[in-house]
Parts: C-alpha cells; structure tokens; sequence
C-alpha cells in the first residue's frame, strides 16, 4: 500500500472537503455548483463568475422572450457593442444592428429579415445545435445552442477565425494544384485528366439530349526526327504550335486537350460523324499549310488525325480508343487518307 498524502501537503487547489476514503468509484457526478461549493465555499458564484468574464469564449443568456438577459465582455466584443448596452436587446435587435454595422454580420446572398425568420425557425427547434457567424471583416464563429426545457437558450461563441483562414488558404492552394494538375506545362492546354473528366460529363450530357457527338485525335509525326534535327526546343515549339492553332479553327465550347507527349484530342459536342469528317480535313488542312520559323531555322512537321462518333453506349475509353487505333492504321498505310470504317475515318500526312 501506498503511503496517504497528507491533506496540508497538498496543493491548496487540490484540497477537498471530503476525505479521499469516501470517495467511491461509480458514484454518481456531482452538479458544477455542488463541485464549486465544495472547493471555494459560499464564494463559489463569484468564482464561476470570474471564470466566465475572464473567459475569451462568449457567454450568453436569453431568455423565453429571446431577450439577453445575461452576457461576458467576449460576447459583447464579438458584436462591437458594451456589455451594458448589449444585455436586455432581443436577439432580433442585437443581429439587425450587427448587420448594420461596418463590421458586423455577413449575410451572404439573403437580407437581414430572410435570414431572422430562417433564425427563428431553427432556434428552439431542438435541444443542442452548432452554426457559423461570418462577419464582414473575416472573423468567423462557431456558435453553439443550447435550449432549457423551459424555453430559454445559453449560446457560447467560439472564435474560429484562424482555422477557417488557414481552411481558405489551404482550399485556395489545392485549387491551385488541382489546376496544375489538369493543365498541361508545355501547351498551357488541359491534360488527359481534364480531358477525360469534361469528355465523359460531355457524353453523358449528349446522351441524355440524344444528340451526337464525336472524339478526334491529331498526333505529331515522327517527333524524335524533329527533335535530332532541331533539338528538343525545336520540338517543343511545333507541339505549341499545333495547340495554338487548332484553338484557333474550333468553336469556344469545344474541348481540345493535349492528351499525349505528340498528342492532342478534340471533342465535338452535337456535330454528327459526316460533320466531324469536314471539321477534321478543314483542321487537318490548316495543319499542312504550316511550318513553324524560328530565326533562320524552318522546321516542316505532319499530323496525323482519326475520328470516332459517340454511339448509345459510347465511353470515353471507347471513342478515344477507336480514334487511336484510326490513326495508327494511317501511320502504317503512310497514305493520305485511308476509308471510313465503323463510325471512324483517318487522315495522314508524311513529315517530308
């Protein structure tokens, strides 16, 4: 057995009037005010006082008439206003004249009065609930509600103002690197996985309208051969240039991507397999008439296209595999043009 400690060795805090050896294990937990009494005597109320006015959290107390009977200084402040002042408004009166206030209450998108009687249809609609109050200069709260049997309602305010800015900053970094991550560096362009994101939202969305769509590839021919002649620099600068100009050819809510090292798909939302065969020669056309010049340099390029319409069943797996394979079958031929076959045509131009 351990040695008792005896009562004066104690920490004065730690004092109680009740010897350890009555305390039992399963006893049930005595209120805060027998507790308090228990340790500071008939002191107690001020002592639990001190505690919620020195407290940086806010204090409150409405009454069954929703008036403030009772607040701590930490509450006053939330809303600019004395203490003095601010105990004896309704909760009405108290949150229309913080929306009033240059600091006050933030209400986005509702006036004051669509927001009291969406308020007043909440509070008391249940024992305990937590909300947010945004104010207009960034402070943040989480405020929780707790309603007696009797009607009346004891609010603490917390400040969260850091953790929902730390929250904002770190929402605003991963949207920046979600957006790096579905923009391609070189082209500036989306990459596959935006590619295949919008291209499938796309399908879904034609295939509920039962209107047609079709997926179109260009690649750039024989890469390594341009970058031996004109280094990788030189190879870079076509792949910029195919980007820019089959932006250039298309309409503003068509979806081209760079999908690849050497290549590009094209999304046609609403245009049919014959008006996509067009769009592709017109694009594949404006594509042979270019040769990119850089100082004396003069690098000649080809491309090669292929084209699959979106049937009822369509996937983006699908269309972009049967374009792909389209255009390798033109690679192989080494011809202008191969036949249409399936809902899928090719095109293909040799470098030299």
């Amino acid at each position: 057995m351990q040695p008792s400690v005896p009562e004066h060795t104690k920490p004065s805090h730690l004092k109680s009037s009740l010897p350890l050896t009555s305390r039992k294990v399963g006893a049930s937990t005595p209120s805060l005010i027998t507790t308090l009494e228990r340790h500071y005597g008939p002191d107690a109320g001020k002592v639990l006082d001190q505690f919620i006015v020195k407290s940086l959290d806010g204090y409150a107390f409405y009454d069954t008439n929703d008036t403030l009977v009772f607040c701590n200084p930490a509450f006053a402040h939330v809303f600019k206003k004395p203490q003095n002042t601010t105990v004896g408004l309704t909760f009405s009166e108290l949150m229309r004249a913080s929306f009033l206030d240059e600091h006050g209450l933030k209400l986005d998108n509702l006036s004051v009065d669509e927001w009291l009687e969406f308020s007043h249809k909440s509070r008391r609609s249940r024992p305990f609930r937590w909300y947010e109050l945004q104010f207009k200069d960034d402070r943040c709260y989480l405020v929780s509600e707790q309603t007696h049997a009797d009607g009346c309602v004891l609010i603490q305010l917390k400040d969260i103002s850091q953790h929902k800015n730390r929250e904002k900053h770190m929402g605003y970094e991963l949207r920046k690197l979600s957006q790096l991550s579905m923009v391609d560096d070189l082209t500036r362009l989306p990459n596959i996985n935006a590619f295949s994101t919008d291209v499938e939202a796309e399908l879904n969305r034609c295939t509920r309208a039962k209107v047609p769509a079709c997926l179109a590839l260009f690649e750039l021919n024989d890469f390594s051969r341009i970058v031996d002649k004109h280094g990788r620099g030189g190879g870079d600068a076509v792949l910029v240039l195919i980007g820019q100009l089959l932006q250039d050819h298309i309409r503003p809510y068509d979806i081209l991507a760079r999908v690849g090292d050497t290549r590009f798909g094209l999304f046609l939302a609403e245009v049919d397999l014959p008006l996509g065969r067009v769009i592709v020669a017109r694009l594949q056309h404006a594509l042979d008439q270019e040769t990119l010049v850089s100082h004396t340099d003069r690098v000649q390029f080809g491309v090669s296209s292929g084209i699959a319409d979106g049937g009822v069943n369509s996937t983006f797996e699908s269309l972009f595999g049967n374009a792909l394979n389209d255009i390798k079958k033109a690679q192989a031929s080494h011809g202008r043009e191969i036949g249409y076959h399936d809902a899928m045509a090719s095109y293909y131009r040799p470098l030299f």
